[in-house]
């Protein structure tokens, strides 16, 4: 979670705190020249409300699905995180590269992606993977999912990955400033590896 949606859930847990604590405190009577029977809505607002009948709740009812469909999206975002920007295709050779290497080549950055989850996967232990790589040529960064068996030897397969990577550095020419690699053993927690 970046400092961005954190500052976000930051203002809307305060305003909902906030909205909350004065709602309480009207009705409890303790807001000076504001009578605790006062009702929330306005008269045209309750005099529509009961003109709709059933199909008030029905509504109410959808826009509650929407919400709570948005929230799952959100905390499934918040903690499956994702590596950021794709990154893009990769072209070798060019204008520079003329008199050495005539002629371009392009691979295509899921094919990159690909590369790397296959050779992942090899691993015996490793029963899923999902990689993104995100940032640019310049500064590539790495965030690997990788579903294991409850035996796995995680020593082993660090040092399976670390070869991964240096078999990834001199075929692509990519070098990751930083890779992220998430484990999930099957029947315990995710643990996070740097």
């Amino acid at each position: 979670m970046d400092g961005f949606n954190r500052g976000l859930f930051i203002v809307l847990g305060v305003l909902l705190v906030v909205i909350g604590a004065a709602g309480t405190l009207v009705s409890l009577g303790r807001v000076p020249r504001v009578d605790a029977a006062t009702t929330l809505l306005p008269p045209i607002v309750r005099n529509r409300w009961h003109d709709w009948g059933t199909a008030a709740w029905l509504v109410v009812a959808a826009a509650g699905l929407v919400l709570a469909v948005l929230a799952f999206l959100l905390i499934r975002a918040q903690l499956l995180p994702r590596a950021g920007q794709q990154i893009s295709d990769l072209l070798f050779g060019g204008p520079d590269d003329e008199e050495t290497h005539p002629g371009r080549t392009r691979v295509r950055s899921a094919a990159v992606v690909h590369s790397i989850e296959r050779d992942l996967a090899r691993h015996p232990k490793v029963r899923r993977v999902r990689v993104d790589i995100s940032g640019d040529r310049a500064d590539p960064r790495i965030h690997a999912r990788l579903e294991l068996s409850d035996e796995c030897d995680v020593t082993r397969l660090q040092s399976y990955v670390t070869e991964s990577l240096t078999r990834f550095t001199t075929t692509t020419g990519l070098d990751p400033t930083r890779m992220q690699v998430v484990l999930s053993l099957t029947g315990r927690g995710g643990h996070r590896v740097h």
